[in-house]
């Protein structure tokens, strides 16, 4: 196998620009490469590119921004693998440089020539249980860099070289147009060790590697699971060049609303004796003096702030450094521990904790609402200032690829799990002339949980009343109620509000339960929905629920067998992904998740291709801007939105049935001309879909 190493060196990214200008780029290889590196290098005068040969036959080539793209191609022929590390950014860039490149970068992704050494690393680490913590080399991975990589393989340290703030990692943009010959001994180096420790890992990672449950590395050097990964992680990058633009109206109210809701933290704070104002000696500073929970105004100071003490003569201050407001921890933890009856949770050093879900947890009305302003104190430092970046240019996020259930994440901001309150979704708008369409598989997890259990056991209960064309949540809900489904759904449809109230029980079990919840965790889990249960009540739901689902208590039995050991390794139906370091909930968890994550990649891989290729498709020119596990966000120009929606729904299905067979999918489209997490599809009198508008 034929392999040579790639890297680019361009200017600096910048807010809403992921693909910056060229400023260069390495190639790396080998004995099997060096006599058509020798002949190209032949070709390049001094100022164009320069070329070094090591006695081990292997070679490196740097080349200018203007030479690149002709000697990626001579070189790409000779070759069976280009490899680079976080290759997205490098072949964005290339395709940004000449966008008749993109067709090529798509068929080679396909065809399996171009590999990226942090995807496969990352499906390396899931597999052998080296993710979150790499006992390969005792250190957190972090975010699998090529340092980290070389760290692994060859126990060697360029993590310096990375960090330096003076490095010319950060400084190529001084040397944009300059020649070759002209360059510093240290940028020329530099830009080629990429290329070359690309390869290297490359080559080592190729090792063939086989646990009990199947092959991490197949012979032929492949790691599995790699192409189907890599290609999703080009999508997702193609989704975060595009960008989205965002309101200004809009983005001011959600920060005013944001703002007046963290101001309360510090209100709850005050009347909760847990914050500092001043420097009293009788109250500490709190304006409280007394007991968790009597307590009573200080006299002395009366909860003024630091400066309006100092005025009346409370106290006079010599201290050199400013007063600066601060938590009074020792009372915090005595509200928590009056909270919790003198049973408040622990820290595993034995410290009563004081994080949201412990206040949260107390009961205690004055520490529930000081974590509900701590939380939009966080939206605030998180959320506006991006939010702010997407008035004047694309806003950029950073998807991820791959986590150990097989899904993907997202940051800056984070996409998939946004703000539910203030109106956050809405500050997300279209381009001129575009529309935005939400398109989501219905109850995508349930049906992969169902094919999996089909999978495994033969039979499934829960395929059965999917395909059926019901709906799972209210066909629960009947069944707890003793009635028909015919009846619940009649009595739904006249509003009924016990059915209402049922379904919703039906509908948390639904999505609680699969994942291998004890009924303790599943009242927690239940009260994030906005619905209180008694242990009693959670234990008689879960009872129901494995009664009118039988293949769960073998999948549950299956898992605990598994794990009688410790933890263990799984594999993934379909794309046959090991994870290894499993539990019983994770294990519960990933089968599902990540075979409804392997379809939904499978079908961003095909929506993508006739985005950008297809002009035959109604979907070319249309762009996906984010993906939120189940749904995809795509900005459609407006003349044809209807159409390129329904040819997604229709890739959409067509993929994930090829990963649950044996389960109905469906995909309704909507279309809106602004984000919302409400949109329906809405048709008009002529059956053509047409924007979903909020209720005035």
């Amino acid at each position: 196998m034929k392999v040579i190493g790639f890297d680019v060196e361009t200017h600096l990214i910048e807010d809403g620009l992921l693909t910056p200008p060229l400023v260069c780029a390495t190639f790396a290889g080998g004995r099997d490469t060096l006599t058509v590196a020798r002949k190209l290098s032949a070709g390049l005068t001094p100022e164009e590119g320069a070329f070094a040969e090591m006695p081990n036959g292997t070679w490196e080539l740097l080349t200018s921004a203007q030479q690149a793209e002709a000697t990626l191609l001579e070189l790409a022929d000779e070759v069976d693998v280009v490899a680079a590390h976080n290759q997205v950014f490098d072949w964005a860039v290339m395709v940004n440089e000449n966008p008749a490149l993109l067709r090529l970068v798509f068929a080679w992704l396909e065809s399996g020539k171009l590999r990226c050494t942090k995807v496969r690393e990352m499906l390396i680490a899931i597999a052998s249980d080296n993710f979150k913590f790499d006992n390969r080399v005792n250190k957190n991975p972090g975010r699998f860099s090529l340092a980290h990589c070389v760290n692994v393989y060859f126990r060697k340290d360029i993590s310096a070289s990375k960090k330096d703030p003076n490095a010319w990692r950060l400084r190529y943009h001084e040397l944009d147009g300059v020649p070759i010959n002209q360059w510093p001994r240290g940028a020329k180096a530099y830009a080629v060790e990429d290329a070359t420790w690309a390869r290297r890992v490359f080559l080592a990672q190729s090792e063939p590697a086989k646990l009990d449950q199947g092959w991490v590395v197949r012979p032929n050097g492949e790691v599995v699971n790699e192409r189907e990964q890599m290609a999703a992680d080009w999508c997702l990058h193609l989704m975060a060049c595009h960008g989205v633009r965002t309101d200004r109206e809009n983005v001011q109210q959600f920060e005013a609303y944001v703002r007046s809701e963290a101001a309360k933290a510090d209100v709850a704070a005050r009347t909760g004796g847990f914050l500092r104002v001043n420097r009293c000696k009788a109250c500490g500073g709190t304006g409280q003096v007394g007991v968790v929970p009597r307590l009573m105004p200080c006299t002395s100071c009366q909860g003024m702030d630091d400066m309006a003490c100092r005025a009346a003569g409370v106290y006079k201050s010599r201290a050199k450094k400013p007063f600066t407001v601060a938590k009074d921890m020792k009372r915090l933890k005595a509200w928590v521990q009056h909270g919790y009856g003198g049973n408040a949770p622990q820290t595993d050093k034995g410290n009563v904790k004081t994080d949201n879900d412990a206040l949260l947890g107390s009961g205690v009305p004055v520490l529930q609402a000081y974590a509900a302003g701590k939380e939009f104190s966080k939206l605030l430092d998180t959320y506006v200032p991006v939010l702010w970046k997407g008035v004047d240019q694309a806003l950029t996020s950073s998807p991820n690829v791959l986590v150990r259930s097989g899904r993907t994440s997202w940051s800056k901001p984070n996409l998939q799990n946004p703000p539910r309150k203030g109106g956050f979704r809405q500050c997300f708008v279209p381009r001129p002339g575009k529309m935005f369409a939400s398109i989501d598989y219905s109850g995508l997890e349930l049906t992969a949980l169902g094919q999996v259990c089909l999978q495994f056991f033969g039979h499934s209960t829960l395929v059965e009343v999917i395909n059926a064309g019901q709906d799972v949540h209210l066909w629960f809900a009947a069944k707890m109620l003793n009635i028909s489904y015919e009846e619940a759904a009649r009595r739904r449809a006249a509003g009924d509000k016990d059915i209402k109230a049922k379904r919703q029980s039906a509908k948390i079990a639904n999505f609680g339960f699969p994942g291998g919840l004890g009924v303790s965790a599943f009242v927690q889990y239940a009260e994030g929905f906005g619905v209180s249960l008694t242990f009693n009540e959670a234990e008689t739901l879960r009872n129901d629920w494995l009664a009118a689902f039988p293949e769960m208590e073998e999948y549950f039995d299956m898992m605990s067998s598994a794990g009688n050991y410790g933890d263990f390794t799984i594999k993934q139906v379909a794309s046959d992904r090991l994870r290894g370091g499993c539990h019983y909930t994770s294990a519960c968890n990933s089968f599902f998740q990540g075979l409804a994550a392997d379809g939904a990649k499978a079908a961003m891989w095909s929506l993508t291709k006739e985005c950008y290729l297809d002009e035959t498709s109604p979907l070319f020119g249309s762009r996906i801007w984010a993906f939120i596990h189940d749904e995809f966000l795509f900005e459609m120009p407006e003349k044809w939105a209807p159409e390129a929606a329904k040819r997604a729904e229709q890739i959409m299905v067509r993929e994930m049935k090829k990963y649950t067979p044996d389960v109905r999918q469906e995909a309704p489209p909507a279309l809106m001309r602004r984000w919302y997490k409400d949109a329906e599809p809405v048709y008009d009198r002529f059956g053509e879909l047409v924007p979903w508008e909020p209720e005035q």
